[in-house]
């Protein structure tokens, strides 16, 4: 699926629109409801720089609000560690990279962009969350520069 911005998303990674601090994840199989104690869009925009800037993989957390997953994405697979109830799950997808899952994120960022800049409604002054949204446009810009290298790289579209 081609995007507006001509970026290639793949149909089986979608993350909701946040509402009252909370956001549905899925990537395949995998399905988690995040909730507002983690700040996913500084977080995982964060963690996705710091992937293509260091050659590290992308690494993110979901708190579930009494259980938690954590992704972790490099090159060709993406790894899904689930702890609820006292089990722990792991899924693998090794047809998911971090280019997939950034392009991802940068979408459904920019779609529900005002909603991000207001992820945590209950805190947040207009003041500051006017300052999210400067900081969260140029984190945006920032992860799109630092991965574009390597997309180019490995010839990703």
């Amino acid at each position: 699926m081609r995007n507006e911005e001509n970026r290639v998303l793949r149909d089986d990674i979608m993350i909701s629109e946040p509402k009252n601090g909370w956001v549905s994840i899925k990537i395949k199989e995998f399905e988690s409801e995040a909730s507002y104690l983690v700040d996913i869009p500084f977080d995982w925009l964060r963690s996705c720089l710091a992937a293509f800037e260091f050659k590290t993989p992308v690494s993110l957390f979901i708190d579930e609000e009494g259980s938690e997953c954590f992704i972790t994405s490099y090159y060709d697979v993406t790894h899904i560690v689930i702890d609820r109830d006292e089990e722990t799950e792991l899924i693998t997808y090794r047809d998911i990279d971090f280019f997939d899952i950034t392009d991802a994120l940068i979408y459904y960022i920019g779609k529900y962009f005002d909603q991000w800049a207001e992820w945590d409604p209950y805190h947040d002054s207009d003041e500051e969350i006017s300052q999210r949204r400067i900081l969260l446009k140029k984190l945006i810009s920032d992860v799109e520069e630092a991965m574009r290298p390597e997309k180019e790289r490995y010839n990703k579209k």
